[in-house]
């Protein structure tokens, strides 16, 4: 048999989930994103729904299918200020909040996008402890202090933080996704806007696998 060397990370994961689902014949492996949201609260607590039909959806969500598996290999955490009657989805992610738009709001913003801890547990077992929300955090030169400066938005190579190993999501497990502060933070937008925190999570769709996704729970990288 010819053993064929990954050139990239990238494609050394993709191989190894080629391997875990060969004798699955409705598996369909492709690269891909989970987008979760939640509207922002005065609160120390962020619940997201992770799974289709659990709770309302907003349209730019991309949740996981009870029927499939998902390997995450990136993870981000952003805020967003969507404007009032513009479609859900089209203001950008940031990773630092500004006076514009964010208002008063700003600050409270900035705490859980600084010093917000992601947990993540899926069937009891905890797969992210306190990860820190600012791994992935891009922030422009000389925003913070400057009045009128532009807030940084989502860049795909500076606003994701690498996860080794990868963690593997089950869709037809219980999952729960929080990111927390210690203490409630004024997070509601100004009038005329609506705060929006995002999760966004980069790395492999394994359609029609959940059913193999129970006894393993991370990529071996």
């Amino acid at each position: 048999m010819n053993k064929v060397i990954s050139t990239t990370e990238a494609r050394a994961n993709f191989n190894f989930l080629r391997e875990t689902f060969a004798g699955n014949d409705r598996a369909v492996i492709t690269p891909g994103y989970l987008r979760f949201d939640q509207l922002a609260t005065d609160q120390s607590t962020v619940r997201f729904n992770t799974k289709i039909n659990q709770g309302a959806e907003r349209a730019p969500e991309q949740r996981l299918q009870q029927s499939d598996a998902f390997f995450i290999t990136h993870l981000g955490v952003f805020a967003s200020a969507q404007a009032d009657g513009e479609p859900e989805g089209s203001a950008a992610l940031q990773t630092f909040a500004t006076a514009a738009p964010f208002g008063v709001s700003a600050p409270g913003i900035n705490t859980l996008l600084m010093s917000g801890r992601v947990n993540l547990t899926q069937d009891s077992v905890t797969l992210l402890n306190a990860l820190p929300a600012m791994g992935g955090r891009e922030i422009g030169q000389a925003q913070t202090g400057v009045a009128g400066a532009e807030a940084s938005q989502f860049t795909r190579d500076n606003s994701l933080q690498p996860l080794v190993p990868g963690i593997r999501l089950n869709g037809g497990s219980s999952i729960s996704l929080t990111l927390s502060v210690d203490e409630a933070v004024v997070t509601v937008a100004p009038v005329g806007f609506t705060n929006v925190l995002t999760v966004l999570v980069m790395g492999f769709l394994a359609q029609n696998c959940a059913e193999y996704n129970t006894g393993v729970r991370h990529l071996n990288l």
